[in-house]
């Protein structure tokens, strides 16, 4: 999940609904060597779509609740034969809690000198928006996975925001594919490449309407690995 342009993991990608976590593993101690340098820690392994007999096939989830926040989980899994396949997609939009401004500071009078009347609130400033799809796909021993990430989440960085609120845009896209096979009963062979392709801008709405700072990167990486098991 980690994006080079500054080696961080932002929450916004990490957008997987909880309907399609088969299992999570927290790893102590280093594991730099297997998952790169941001495990010297440790790391947490999100493990999804295992299919099995027991899995699940089919499932909906709709939710809406205050602060006209609507959530949607789509997902099919099954196994037909040798072939193992995972769908699913993943809405969730929010309008974000609504509070006045005078509320986070100190002294109210300091917010007309920051461009934002007295009386405003967070009102359509920190609306946050979601959509993540996933497919997996195995066949004996070949191994296949795509994923497309897209999160817009408004936030107050240093100064509230007086018009339409400070935007930040995660995009990424994940493709992969490999094959596996056990060469005995002690030793396995696992072959994998995979592409990861990362965008981010912020937009900050600070001072006065109109006035505005803008910010856009994005990266993309390549990755081909081979290990053998013993």
């Amino acid at each position: 999940q980690r994006e080079d342009v500054y080696s961080s993991s932002p929450f916004e990608n990490l957008a997987v609904p909880v309907e399609a976590i088969d299992r999570i593993e927290v790893v102590r101690g280093p594991m730099s060597v297997i998952y790169g340098t941001g495990a010297f820690f440790g790391a947490i392994n999100i493990i999804t779509n295992q299919v099995d007999e027991k899995t699940k096939r089919n499932t909906l989830a709709v939710s809406y609740g205050s602060d006209s926040t609507l959530r949607l989980v789509a997902r099919s899994a099954g196994k037909e034969g040798d072939f193992k396949y995972a769908f699913t997609g993943y809405f969730y939009d929010t309008a974000g809690m609504n509070e006045p401004f005078s509320k986070m500071v100190s002294d109210s009078a300091i917010l007309p000198l920051l461009g934002v009347p007295e009386n405003h609130t967070t009102e359509d400033r920190l609306e946050h928006s979601v959509k993540y799809f996933n497919f997996s796909g195995n066949f004996k021993g070949f191994h296949f996975d795509a994923s497309y990430n897209e999160a817009y989440k408004e936030f107050s960085f240093l100064l509230p925001s007086p018009s339409v609120g400070t935007l930040k845009i995660r995009k990424s896209s994940r493709f992969g594919f490999g094959y596996e096979v056990d060469l005995s009963e002690k030793v396995k062979f696992d072959a994998r490449f995979r592409y990861l392709h990362f965008r981010y801008s912020d937009d900050f709405d600070w001072l006065a309407p109109g006035l505005y700072a803008y910010e856009d990167d994005g990266s993309q990486s390549y990755k081909v690995e081979l290990t053998m098991f013993y």
